[in-house]
C-alpha cells in the first residue's frame, strides 16, 4: 500500500526498494517501515483513504477463508499493513481477529506510524491461546514472515504466484475436514 501512496508524492521507487529490502531481510522491517513513513509524511488522510480502498486480494484467498470457516477455523491477518486497509480486507472476508499497524494522523495529515506488529510469531501465540487452537496455520510473503511461518504447524512463504486456496486445499478433504499436515507440501 506504501507504494501505491508514495504514487501520489513520485516518491514510488524509493519506498519500492526500502519495502523490498525489508522483505528480503536486508533491513530491520520496522526500521524501514518508520523510514518509509517518515518519507511519506505530510500526505493527506483523504488521499491516503482512497488509496486503501483499491486493493486486490492475493488469488485464492476468499476461497481459502471460505474453506477454512467451513471446516470451523478461527482466522486472524498478521499484517505489516495498516488498519485504514486491513479492517476493510477483513471485513470484506469475515476474518476474526486482526492484528496490524496505525497510520496516524494530525490535522488530517500523515505524521507517524504507531507499529503493533514487529513481531507475528507473538501474534501467532497469542490468538492461539486465546482460540485455544490445536492447529494453526500461517501464510507469509517475506522475510518478516518467516519467524511467524516457523510458530505454527503448518506454514508457508508464499511466492507472488501462488493461489492460497490451492496451497491450502492439500490439507482438507470432503470425508475428512481435516488431514494430518504433510509438511512436503512445503
Amino acid at each position: 500500500m506504501l507504494i501505491e501512496i508514495a504514487k501520489l508524492t513520485g516518491k514510488e521507487k524509493e519506498i519500492k526498494k526500502i519495502t523490498e529490502f525489508g522483505l528480503c531481510g536486508v533491513i530491520n522491517w520496522e526500521d524501514g517501515l518508520r523510514r518509509r513513513i517518515e518519507i511519506l509524511e505530510g500526505i493527506e488522510y483523504k488521499d491516503i483513504l482512497r488509496v486503501s480502498e483499491k486493493y486486490t486480494l492475493k488469488k485464492g484467498v476468499k476461497e481459502a477463508v471460505k474453506m477454512f470457516k467451513k471446516n470451523n477455523f478461527a482466522t486472524a491477518v498478521i499484517t505489516g499493513g495498516f488498519d485504514l486497509q486491513a479492517k476493510l480486507v477483513c471485513k470484506e472476508l469475515g476474518i476474526d481477529y486482526l492484528a496490524c499497524n496505525k497510520l496516524l494522523f494530525r490535522s488530517g495529515k500523515l505524521f507517524d506510524v504507531q507499529v503493533n506488529v514487529s513481531v507475528k510469531d507473538s501474534w501467532i501465540h497469542f490468538f492461539s491461546d486465546f482460540c485455544e487452537a490445536k492447529i494453526t496455520m500461517a501464510f507469509g510473503d517475506g522475510a518478516n514472515d518467516i519467524p511467524m511461518v516457523e510458530a505454527v504447524n503448518i506454514g508457508k512463504i508464499l511466492l507472488p504466484t501462488d493461489n492460497i486456496f490451492e496451497v491450502s486445499k492439500h490439507f482438507f478433504h470432503p470425508a475428512q475436514p481435516f488431514k494430518s499436515p504433510l509438511l512436503r507440501y512445503f
